[in-house]
């Protein structure tokens, strides 16, 4: 679980290291961190690839790496489409469901670092 995340500046350098690393490897089309109350979904990290064999090489690297002094534990998941992973009440307003919620309630991600994040990426793979 990464707890220092909640910090905006902690945030942006977090996303920017996730994103730089995947990148190294291949190309990240979308990120994601939950923001839930519940234990077994805060700080989780959803990053999404143009395909499986790419999500499948960063995967083999981020299970050898460890990240603020702790072991990464990376997954794949069958979600390809994280709009369908994320809650409709905490992007209006507020869920009800609170810690019991198992969709993801997203960080606020900084637009200009991501769009900053993705120039990179051009660079890089095109």
């Amino acid at each position: 679980m990464i707890s220092h995340i909640y910090d905006k500046t902690d945030l942006e350098a977090f996303v920017e290291d996730i994103v730089v690393e995947a990148a190294l490897i291949a190309p990240v089309v979308e990120v994601l961190i939950a923001g839930n109350d519940s234990e077994h979904m805060r700080g989780n990290v959803y990053l999404v690839f143009q395909n499986d064999e790419d999500a499948d090489k960063v995967l083999a690297n981020f299970n050898r790496r460890w990240y603020a002094g702790k072991p990464v534990y990376a997954l794949l998941s069958p979600v390809h489409d994280l709009r369908t992973a994320v809650c409709r009440q905490a992007e209006i307003s507020k869920c009800d469901r609170g810690g019991q919620c198992n969709y993801v309630h997203p960080l606020n991600i900084n637009k200009s670092l991501l769009n900053s994040l993705w120039a990179s990426q051009q660079v890089t793979w095109s």
